[in-house]
């Protein structure tokens, strides 16, 4: 869901990427920093999980909550602006300026799309956590069971 998600955003985010707007990123490289900005962000829910960090996660995807002001937010920003200049040799001035629109903007338009869906947190989480590597849920079990396991040797 979220490639179908950020498919449809893609033209939206070409338009401010490139041209005369202030992003200023060479049209053929504008799908490979969608792919980052997907990256990053599955990346980021996924270490959240591993770091047992559920509640900022939970609190990331309420509908209430200014996601461009969550620590989790600017964590993937941070992540994504680095992986902008040394995958795809953005400076550091237009790396931060595109991280800093396209993740708020995409992740906005994530919880758009799944409250028009009836989606709840959890749902959302695993579409974002299970993007590419397995299920949350497995994750999750994988992960606690290996940490439990240790304590009982």
């Amino acid at each position: 869901m979220i490639d179908q998600i950020l498919s449809s955003l893609k033209g939206e985010m070409m338009q401010k990427f490139t041209g005369s707007g202030e992003q200023g990123i060479p049209e053929d490289k504008v799908n490979d920093a969608a792919v980052l900005a997907k990256d990053n962000m599955v990346g980021t829910v996924q270490d959240e999980v591993k770091q047992g960090n559920l509640s900022g996660l939970m609190g990331l995807f309420d509908k209430n909550t200014d996601v461009a002001n969550n620590p989790i937010t600017s964590n993937m920003i941070m992540k994504y602006a680095g992986d902008l200049g040394s995958k795809l040799g953005l400076s550091p001035d237009m790396s931060q300026k595109v991280a800093g629109f396209a993740i708020p903007f995409i992740l906005k338009n994530i919880l758009g799309k799944a409250s028009e869906q009836g989606m709840n947190q959890s749902s959302i989480m695993s579409m974002l956590g299970g993007a590419g590597s397995g299920d949350l849920g497995d994750m999750l079990k994988g992960d606690i069971g290996k940490t439990l396991g240790g304590l009982f040797k």
